[in-house]
């Protein structure tokens, strides 16, 4: 049940096993999760991705952005992103591996909600090394494009 959602809440264990007369309680389910294997199956931060991450359209554009970055010249590159403010407000916890001790990413739609979003440019230039924005609108391409070109 673990591996197949790493985000089941413990009362969800309780009731699959109750459903099959077996009786235990949410904290032998937490108990369980410390001690089955050599890592501790705590409930814990991960990253959220859309599907289409690694998809060969994704990288094709990253082989042509790596070659049009190797042609200019480090003084005149400026690195800009965005990303979300309150990342605990959208990202769920899921339960690390407690055979591996790895933490499974979560798929998740590319349209989530963002309330907040930070955008940053970094360049190597002294006069302005650092930019940044807070905007409190989802994140989306003509938003991001105005911080660019602003």
């Amino acid at each position: 049940m673990c591996l197949d959602n790493p985000a089941r809440p413990r009362q969800q264990y309780v009731e699959a096993l109750a459903a099959r007369g077996i009786n235990i309680s949410e904290m032998f389910v937490t108990r369980w999760f410390h001690n089955i294997g050599p890592f501790k199956a705590n409930l814990r931060l991960t990253s959220k991705f859309p599907p289409a991450k690694f998809s060969l359209m994704n990288q094709q554009l990253l082989v042509e952005y790596l070659q049009f970055v190797a042609c200019v010249y480090v003084r005149r590159l400026v690195f800009a992103d965005e990303k979300p403010f309150k990342g605990i407000d959208i990202c769920p916890r899921v339960r690390r591996n407690p055979f591996t001790g790895e933490t499974p990413h979560l798929r998740t739609n590319a349209n989530a909600k963002n309330r907040y979003n930070v955008l940053a440019m970094v360049t190597l230039k002294s006069e302005l090394p650092l930019f940044f924005r807070v905007v409190e609108e989802t994140g989306d391409a003509i938003l991001f494009q105005l911080f660019v070109t602003e």
